[in-house]
């Protein structure tokens, strides 16, 4: 693995409404603001008290009624593109491998992410127990596919990266284990 700025004392940062405001924005650039009722929920929710993974799990999960699995998956996924592009944009590749690796921390939702040439790890991701409780693995819900977007966004920025691919989950590592893509075609290798 790449040497990470990570301390292992730090906590995962809490939820911030400015960051679900960014996700509630590209989420409406991309199929329009009045198009979901459900972007509302969070445009409308009291902002006196911090929002919880909960919030964005739920959003997810609406998200997948209204446009389907698939849609929910592909929206998400490009949503996390983009805000990955967007912490990443214009710069050097050591530093935006540094911003790749903290910044799911910094937002509030997973503790790091861990790389090295072929893979990317989240880990202690705030999700994957709301996934258990629901009785789903890692990506079976549209809100891993953000996060699977984000470091696609970010990468791109980086390297040659076209995009990643679920290997499976380390339940003692408490990690998820993504294979490194860098062309259309290993997307099905």
């Amino acid at each position: 693995m790449t040497d990470t700025a990570v301390d292992q004392g730090e906590e995962i940062e809490q939820l911030s409404w400015e960051v679900l405001d960014i996700i509630v924005d590209k989420i409406g650039g991309i199929i329009g603001e009045g198009a979901v009722s459900v972007l509302q929920t969070i445009k409308t929710a009291d902002r006196d008290q911090a929002p919880n993974p909960e919030l964005v799990y739920n959003l997810g999960n609406e998200l997948e009624e209204i446009i389907g699995k698939k849609g929910a998956f592909a929206l998400l996924r490009q949503v996390g593109r983009e805000v990955g592009k967007m912490f990443t944009d214009g710069k050097h590749p050591e530093e935006a491998t540094e911003i790749l690796a903290v910044t799911l921390r910094n937002l509030g939702f997973a503790y790091e992410i861990k790389l090295n040439e072929k893979e990317a790890y989240i880990c202690k991701c705030v999700f994957y127990d709301l996934l258990a409780a629901d009785g789903y693995r890692p990506i079976q819900k549209p809100v891993c596919w953000t996060g699977m977007g984000f470091i696609e966004g970010c990468l791109s920025n980086v390297n040659d990266t076209h995009h990643i691919k679920w290997k499976g989950r380390d339940l003692q590592a408490r990690e998820c284990k993504f294979e490194i893509r860098r062309s259309v075609e290993e997307w099905d290798a």
